[in-house]
């Protein structure tokens, strides 16, 4: 999975689901949500993180998108682009390519919390909490690669149009 996109997907925030937490009955958060903003900027959305001095990790999210299923599992999908270049070098990004992380989900309110498979990211797990109010959910997700820190914000939207 590209390096930068699986932070912008599971968040490098580091921490573990409370096991007793379960879905509220009242708030049924279940199906799709399509990522539409990055930031306030619209998909394809670019980035450069600086990697190793005089190198760069540039990046493209062309779409995302999250599933919620009835069991308290989730999908989260991306297609994306990638590459690792020197910073003055003019290099294209690589091929468009899917990838996925999943995990479990919980909500509490309009608070809703991911927390990512260790086996998706082969480390410790990732939570991720945030909003959702009337089918608009916005995610924070902060990034570091040891170089650079970034904080993005993702906003989706719920599609009865995907499955």
């Amino acid at each position: 999975m590209p390096p930068l996109l699986v932070p912008l997907l599971v968040a490098m925030v580091s921490a573990f689901a409370d096991p007793t937490t379960r879905v509220s009955p009242t708030i049924s958060p279940v199906g799709t949500y399509v990522i539409q903003l990055v930031n306030g900027h619209t998909l394809p959305f670019s980035d450069r993180l600086r990697t190793n001095p005089g190198y760069e990790h540039r990046a493209r999210l062309d779409r995302a998108f999250l599933r919620l299923d009835r069991k308290g599992t989730f999908v989260f999908t991306v297609r994306s682009a990638h590459v690792h270049a020197a910073r003055a070098a003019i290099e294209e990004l690589g091929p468009a390519s899917d990838d996925y992380v999943t995990g479990r989900w919980t909500i509490h309110g309009t608070q809703l919390v991911l927390v990512v498979d260790r086996s998706s990211r082969g480390r410790q797990s990732a939570r991720i909490v945030g909003q959702l109010v009337r089918g608009r959910l916005v995610l924070p997700v902060d990034i570091g690669n040891g170089f650079t820190r970034r904080h993005y914000v993702l906003v989706a939207r719920y599609d009865a149009s995907y499955f």
